[in-house]
């Protein structure tokens, strides 16, 4: 999807920074909506099969795809849940991970009830290295986050992270060459309270 618009999904009003964590420039060419229209459509109906299992036996379901002898009803649930998620995957990307997906938000739900939990820590005093990040004032790990949060912010914000650590790498590619490190790490314990606090410090400034 970056490749096809230069943003992570159509309904998103501004494109990703026009340059990569490692410097070079994000290239944008729209040959790839060739690829990405077809692809968000297959998964879809893979989605669409998997969650008509949950309703009835799989095995009635598969056998009946691949005899192609779907009932009316069947027929109807795929192809109305494939064209729902393809809406999704290509205008809302991670609409249905954020906030459908029940595992997810018992995962998150648990993560934010646990002040010991694994976090993004930000070296907050070291803020202004942030600046000089990407050309343009932008922020790699804003850009590259699959969930569309903002990696730096207060762990309340950020209660749909899946901890994929992309920010984490992105910054770490960014900062390669300065002596002090990435900005961002994971951070446990004592320290993701301490990261935490420490964020409320600096607002208070």
């Amino acid at each position: 999807m970056a490749r096809a618009s230069g943003k992570p999904s159509v309904w998103e009003k501004h494109r990703l920074p026009a340059w990569k964590p490692d410097g070079s420039r994000a290239k944008v060419d729209a040959r790839w909506w060739g690829l990405v229209v077809p692809a968000a459509v297959a998964f879809a109906f893979l989605w669409a099969v998997v969650l008509l299992t949950y309703l009835l036996p799989p095995a009635e379901v598969y056998g009946n795809l691949i005899a192609g002898e779907l009932t009316r009803n069947q027929f109807i649930f795929i192809t109305a849940a494939t064209v729902v998620l393809s809406l999704e995957f290509l205008f809302a990307r991670h609409l249905f991970c954020r906030f459908v997906c029940a595992v997810g938000l018992f995962q998150s739900l648990a993560w934010m009830g646990n002040r010991d939990a694994m976090v993004v820590g930000f070296a907050r005093a070291r803020a202004t290295d942030c600046s000089s990040c990407l050309p343009e004032r932008q922020s790699a790990c804003d850009a590259v986050c699959p969930m569309r949060l903002r990696p730096r912010n207060i762990k309340r914000h950020m209660f749909t992270c899946t901890q994929c650590r992309q920010c984490i790498d992105a910054c770490g590619e960014t900062q390669r060459d300065n002596p002090e490190g990435p900005l961002l790490s994971w951070v446990t314990g004592e320290a993701a309270r301490q990261n935490e606090a420490g964020f409320r410090a600096f607002k208070e400034r």
